[in-house]
């Protein structure tokens, strides 16, 4: 009976781990099975009976965490999901809850699996958003040293990934890359007798994403999305302690959204270090470009459609382009006295093109000097906060 209990076991462990692995267990000998039947003649028979009855009681009721679910859930979780390769059958999609009670953006976030048989193969793809560099395969194998490779179908080029492979009693491969930029661990492996020789690497280049998704602000970020429905859809995603506002830009006659991750207090009013803006094309809400103070700078000032970002050696101005369509900067002035002598430089532009510009001599302290005077008048741009 104890050894039912055991192999349930076994084959509890293979469900939970979601890929195809196979495991042996060596059955024991005679005289080790005479020494057992020996000692259990000894035991209480009622004892034993309820024991076993209770572990696989126990065993049948533990929950497998996958589920399966589909490609759309799967790429909300994951926001630069990988993608099925072409020619690729029985798939499957397959998920593992990382959340708590109540969280609905619980970090890291859930395991995605994707399940797929290519070319005579079968393939167990994971991935998994908002974790550190890691192997999350589920594979355990005794792995010869790592190939490190170059996809070309990932990050513009310039991604690497990891292949190893195990040639024992059981042959596996396994290639695990990292997306540094957003956080997310991705692997596949497969059990092969090809393991030695299969080019991983090409399958993985198969499977990249078809349109990346690049997240272009924290509300994206957080919503998985790179554009919303309306401005209600914005202001209604915004969590406390960060707020939103409307203005106009010089290079469009339409109002605009803006919308930032902190709101802070200066001189008695809720202004920002950072900004967002949306603009509104064909009737849907898409960020047209960011503005940050430089590190220690001011709170962001806006005075004539032109926003104002000034910092203890710098002075930017932004506004939107000709066609209003995205943000781009306006004049941009710096000054340098790392060496123990002052310098200038920059650029000013004045019109929202490239074809105007002037660049600031490396004398350009009165134009430094003008540029932050007038800066200091403007006014702050003001938000409202979101409780």
């Amino acid at each position: 009976m104890m050894k039912k209990v055991i192999a349930a076991s076994l084959v509890l462990t293979l469900v939970l781990t979601g890929c195809s692995m196979t495991t042996t267990v060596s059955a024991p000998d005679d005289k080790e099975a005479a020494a057992a039947e020996e000692t259990a003649g000894t035991e209480d028979t009622a004892d034993t009976e309820q024991t076993e009855a209770e572990d696989a009681g126990n065993m049948v009721g533990m929950a497998n965490p996958w589920r399966e679910t589909d490609q759309e859930e799967a790429e909300y979780n994951v926001p630069r999901l990988f993608s099925v390769p072409l020619g690729a059958e029985n798939v499957t999609w397959r998920i593992m809850e990382n959340k708590e009670a109540g969280e609905d953006d619980a970090v890291p976030g859930a395991l995605v699996e994707l399940d797929f048989d290519l070319d005579g193969i079968s393939y167990c793809a994971r991935a998994q958003y908002g974790v550190e560099d890691t192997d999350i395969s589920g594979m355990y194998y005794e792995w010869n040293e790592p190939e490190t490779v170059k996809f070309a179908a990932w990050g513009g080029g310039e991604m690497e990934g990891k292949i190893f492979r195990s040639t024992g009693e059981e042959s596996a491969v396994l290639c695990t890359w990292y997306d540094i930029e957003i956080g997310i661990a991705y692997s596949l492996s497969a059990v092969t007798d090809e393991a030695e020789t299969l080019d991983i690497a090409a399958v993985v280049d198969s499977m990249a994403p078809v349109d990346e998704f690049m997240p272009s602000d924290f509300l994206q970020e957080r919503e998985h999305k790179e554009s919303f429905e309306s401005e209600e859809e914005i202001i209604s995603a915004l969590q406390e302690g960060e707020g939103y506002t409307h203005l106009k830009l010089t290079g469009s006659d339409a109002e605009v959204l803006g919308i930032t991750e902190a709101v802070v207090e200066e001189d008695g009013k809720i202004t920002a270090r950072d900004i967002a803006i949306y603009v509104n094309r064909d009737g849907k809400y898409f960020s047209a470009g960011n503005a940050f103070s430089a590190e220690g700078g001011d709170a962001i000032r806006y005075a004539d459609g032109i926003l104002i970002l000034l910092g203890e050696d710098s002075y930017e101005s932004n506004f939107l382009t000709s066609d209003g369509d995205g943000l781009m900067v306006k004049d941009y002035i710096y000054r340098d006295d790392s060496d123990g002598t002052e310098t200038y430089g920059g650029f000013l532009r004045e019109a929202n093109d490239f074809d105007h510009d002037e660049d600031v001599p490396e004398d350009g302290k009165d134009i430094f000097d003008s540029f932050m005077k007038e800066g200091e008048k403007a006014p702050y741009l003001e938000f409202t906060a979101v409780e």
